[in-house]
């Protein structure tokens, strides 16, 4: 990836914009960053469309986008280099995979979950899953989140609950390595 050659080349100098301090995309460029071998300059903002808005003046030089930057690439007003993920995004099917392009580690996704309080009982539990599980399977309803950009799965609460923790293991070591204060 010709970004990362530069970015060895010219450490610091490249700046990426993130939704703010310790957000998701923060610390996705975080992990891109130690993955590659790179260092990178954080600007951070409040919230992507801020941050959108500098990336398309110039401002900054890159960030990691949402859906709602695909018509900017469509467009042809931003370049999209590689996606997030183990396989290939939908929307973005021409683009790469990070792993795809030799940066390995970063194949996190940004997921949209259901959750209750801790002290919701389990057989509520399991009728919440179970509607939202069959919810999931209603063609119409796919097509409507998947239109929207999402990729669809489901997840057994014991499913989700492991990955979040797996999740929340993985980002307090990226704070501790990258000294992550929060403010």
């Amino acid at each position: 990836m010709d970004l990362v050659a530069y970015a060895k080349a010219n450490p610091g100098k490249l700046t990426y914009g993130s939704s703010g301090p310790a957000s998701a995309t923060h610390l996705t460029f975080e992990t891109f960053a130690h993955a590659a071998g790179i260092k990178l300059t954080h600007v951070p903002y409040k919230g992507e469309p801020l941050a959108l808005t500098d990336l398309l003046g110039g401002r900054i030089d890159m960030m990691f986008v949402t859906i709602t930057g695909k018509q900017h690439v469509d467009s042809g007003k931003l370049r999209a280099l590689a996606t997030r993920g183990t396989t290939r995004y939908e929307p973005f099917k021409d683009v790469p995979t990070f792993e795809e392009v030799g940066v390995k580690g970063l194949s996190t996704t940004v997921w949209v979950g259901l959750a209750t309080s801790k002290g919701v009982p389990q057989p509520i539990v399991a009728k919440l899953w179970q509607a939202m599980a069959a919810s999931l399977k209603d063609e119409s309803v796919r097509a409507k989140l998947t239109g929207s950009g999402f990729v669809v799965v489901s997840q057994s609460p014991s499913e989700f609950e492991r990955e979040v923790r797996e999740e929340i293991d993985q980002v307090h070591a990226l704070g501790k390595r990258i000294n992550l204060k929060l403010q």
